[in-house]
């Protein structure tokens, strides 16, 4: 009996240090508790730098771009009030939003950071494209239809009322005031504002003419054509008139490169008796030459 009651003791005990194994903690390892130590001294180093930094704080703006011609880089650090503030915090896009309605000349903006604390404003100026003046005109559209309209037409240069030359971009966007007469000049039969735009698409069709005219004016004199450079133009309704010797009427409602190569091939064609020539308009399927 005393050598059972032994045994069944002894048995006890191992399932006693059987339970107690399973049931105790592990034991962290000090390589561990080192890293853990070391995690949260790096994180309070960092809190401490950028504390110190305050990351996105702006000390000085850069401007990038050709825009301080009509804006200089002191007058948009006032008026944005970029320095001092935080690039992260700030609405960057209502920012522009209100720089360009103030200066009509910068066509678009965009802001950049570079750490640690400096701003870059990346601007593009409007380029200037056409001068347009405003006139008082009328046409019928009976007699635009007609093959013979050309006849009836003003060709006479309106005066140009002191001051009110305005300049637009290739776009049709009015955005200052100026009389630069080294560009081309179109007269308009509308009002004309600065921050106005002309009829969608006409400008483009304008400056289009105008460039593809001065190039054939290059190329023509060497086969004796007298093709006057294009100094200025006038719009009536949807037509493009050009005083060129000879007069040229363009339709801005069609394709503008057909006509252009309509005028080419006439001008190929009639360069030996050119002299002749009075008009040409380009508005029909078939250009009417006079």
């Amino acid at each position: 009996m005393m050598r059972v009651t032994h045994k069944f003791s002894l048995h006890s005990q191992r399932q006693d240090l059987s339970v107690q194994k399973l049931t105790r903690p592990p034991a962290w390892p000090r390589n561990s508790i080192k890293k853990i130590f070391g995690i949260f001294f790096l994180a309070a180093v960092l809190l401490s730098v950028i504390f110190m930094v305050r990351p996105g704080n702006i000390s000085s703006l850069e401007v990038d771009g050709d825009v301080l011609s009509c804006l200089s880089a002191d007058q948009i650090g006032r008026e944005t009030g970029l320095v001092g503030s935080n690039f992260w915090l700030e609405d960057r896009k209502k920012l522009l939003e209100q720089l360009s309605a103030r200066h009509l000349c910068l066509k678009s903006a965009s802001l950049t950071f570079i750490f640690p604390s400096t701003a870059v404003l990346k601007a593009v100026k409007r380029e200037a494209a056409l001068a347009v003046i405003s006139y008082s005109a009328s046409i019928s559209a009976a007699q635009e239809s007609s093959p013979s309209a050309q006849l009836d037409l003003p060709w006479s240069q309106p005066s140009t009322p002191a001051g009110e030359m305005l300049v637009s971009d290739s776009e049709g966007f009015i955005f200052e005031k100026s009389d630069r007469v080294q560009l081309p000049v179109v007269y308009i039969p509308k009002e004309l504002n600065i921050g106005s735009h002309l009829n969608p698409g006409q400008a483009e069709k304008v400056v289009t003419i105008f460039n593809k005219i001065t190039q054939m004016v290059n190329d023509f004199p060497a086969a004796g054509t007298t093709l006057q450079r294009p100094v200025w133009a006038k719009i009536m309704d949807d037509s493009l008139l050009m005083d060129l010797h000879p007069r040229v009427i363009f339709s801005l409602k069609k394709d503008i490169l057909r006509q252009l190569a309509s005028l080419q091939l006439i001008l190929q064609k009639a360069k030996i008796n050119i002299g002749g020539v009075e008009t040409i308009d380009l508005r029909f399927d078939k250009p009417v030459i006079k």
